[in-house]
């Protein structure tokens, strides 16, 4: 019985233990047994849950809008682009028309041909070069020391040099003259206007360079070439790149987009003929990226040529960044980009990243594991053109040929909204993408979550400030009220409470105050009687 009562006291001993620990731990049953902090508590914790539900509604209302915003700019920019190209590629598909059906032109591609056709017979031989064999010599060190570094530079294009080499007489003879015997530069060699022989073919060089430089600079393109339709040979070329002589039926150029634009025009009938090709790596050109467009010259019914116009990149560059709309909205300084892709969904135009800030460009692309020879491509060509693909994916609603709003990764891995608009004119089957980093987009909603919380602390303190006050002011009249009471229950002297409100703790306090004068006139009343007063009044 002993170590039952023993047992019994100990494990209230603990059970108490246990409370007090706890109790002190936590605090939260001291804290609680006080009625105004229970009033602090729930009137802070509603005002505080209607404070966040109240913000994360407004967050997500201004992430929608902001979304909203940015789509509509998006589409509207990228429909305003996509008129700017075609309307670009529309004007200069007439000024092609217009210029092949220029007297001028149309002789100067009878003569180049004629002139071509006949170099081998002709008086092609220079004071220091009195032999064909000394100009393919001459020609084949040229190519050795200048061609080949150009494109051995290229990661993944391993070229040789019997595979550049021209193997025709006549094209051995033109290269020579106007490019390995070009005193200027390269990418300036266009300035030579006579190789100094005494070639009918110099004769006409001499007589239409300065012509075509007109037309260069008029039409903004990077290169003019002059082929004959009969035999495909490029008689002339403006800006005197390899491909000068080539066969566009044979040799390097078979099956290149520009062969493939040539005979289009070549077969295609009607009077405004014009074929486009796609964007490449044209090898001529050390791959620069470049594309053409092709319009037949004609004598009557007959094609005696082709006039063709080659443009690189930087023409479409011109056309995505270089307009007033663009830089006054500073779309594109603030994570907005503006590309053109293939149907292959390989670029067709630079990335803007790549033109601003080539270094952070490369490195970002390094971490979004691109193969080290793409990005060394990148690095050599300068260019995302023809080197950087996308998922296809990303095209599955575009594909249909209408407008489309999408959210994708793109090739440096960013999270973007982008508006995707085709090209589908002249057979080119581009997609044009506009795009803006997510991120950016939605900067002012992460800044207005950032305010919207240092808000809603403020807030709460000032509430909490406001529920602090009121909750002491109830709790002093609570306490008036319990101390008033006990003074009752104990019979000793009770002070009239103060009524400064008339809430219900005022009309409580009232009815204590009715109360304790009920009481004193009772306890008087049963004083008196005790003395026998028998004729007191209650």
């Amino acid at each position: 019985m002993q170590n039952q009562e023993s047992g019994s006291v100990n494990q209230d001993k603990s059970e108490s233990k246990k409370s007090q620990v706890y109790g002190g731990l936590f605090g939260w049953s001291k804290y609680f047994a006080v009625f105004r902090n229970k009033l602090r508590f729930i009137i802070f914790i509603t005002a505080l849950i209607m404070s966040i539900i109240l913000f994360i509604l407004s967050y997500f209302l201004v992430r929608q809008h902001l979304s909203s915003a940015s789509r509509d700019y998006l589409t509207s920019l990228g429909q305003f682009k996509h008129r700017q190209i075609e309307d670009y590629l529309h004007q200069l598909k007439g000024q092609m028309i217009l210029a092949s059906r220029d007297a001028v032109l149309k002789g100067a591609m009878d003569e180049f041909a004629e002139a071509f056709r006949v170099i081998e017979s002709d008086s092609y031989v220079l004071p220091e070069y009195e032999s064909l064999y000394s100009m393919i010599t001459g020609l084949e060190s040229f190519y050795s020391a200048d061609i080949l570094p150009q494109l051995d530079r290229i990661p993944g294009m391993d070229v040789k040099l019997p595979e550049v080499l021209p193997f025709n007489d006549k094209t051995r003879i033109i290269q020579f003259l106007y490019i390995a015997n070009n005193h200027f530069p390269s990418r300036h060699k266009n300035r030579m206007i006579t190789a100094g022989d005494g070639s009918t073919y110099t004769y006409t060089h001499q007589k239409y360079q300065t012509y075509f430089q007109e037309l260069s600079s008029n039409v903004k393109v990077s290169d003019i070439l002059l082929i004959d339709a009969k035999s495909g040979d490029i008689v002339y070329t403006y800006q005197k790149n390899i491909d000068l002589g080539r066969n566009i039926f044979s040799d390097l150029l078979k099956g290149s987009n520009l062969a493939i634009a040539c005979q289009v025009a070549l077969a295609e009938t009607g009077s405004e003929t014009t074929a486009f090709s796609d964007l490449e790596l044209y090898m001529p050109a050390m791959f620069a990226p470049a594309f053409f467009i092709a319009v037949p010259i004609q004598d009557g019914i007959n094609k005696t040529g082709l006039l063709v116009f080659k443009l690189s990149t930087q023409h479409l560059d011109n056309i995505l960044y270089g307009n007033s709309v663009t830089k006054e909205n500073k779309f594109l300084d603030y994570d907005g980009n503006i590309y053109l892709v293939g149907e292959d969904f390989t670029y067709r135009s630079n990335d803007y990243r790549l033109i601003t800030s080539k270094y952070d460009f490369l490195r970002q692309m390094e971490s979004s594991d691109f193969r080290k020879r793409t990005i060394e491509q990148m690095d050599s060509l300068n260019t995302t053109a023809n080197i950087i693909s996308l998922d296809h994916v990303i095209f599955e609603d575009v594909l249909t040929g209408y407008d489309a709003m999408t959210t994708f990764r793109d090739a440096a891995g960013d999270k973007v909204f982008a508006s995707i608009h085709p090209v589908v004119k002249n057979g080119l089957n581009w997609f044009l993408i506009v795009q803006t980093s997510k991120k950016a987009a939605m900067k002012f909603a992460d800044a207005y979550m950032f305010w919207g919380l240092l808000f809603v602390i403020l807030l709460s303190l000032i509430i909490l400030y406001f529920i602090n006050r009121i909750s002491t002011s109830i709790g002093e009249n609570l306490t008036k009220l319990k101390e008033t009471i006990n003074k009752m229950i104990s019979g000793g002297k009770v002070e009239r409470l103060s009524n400064g409100s008339s809430d219900e703790l005022g009309e409580t306090s009232n009815y204590i105050n009715d109360l304790a004068s009920r009481i004193h006139d009772a306890s008087n009343y049963a004083i008196e009687l005790a003395d026998r007063n028998l004729d007191a009044v209650f």
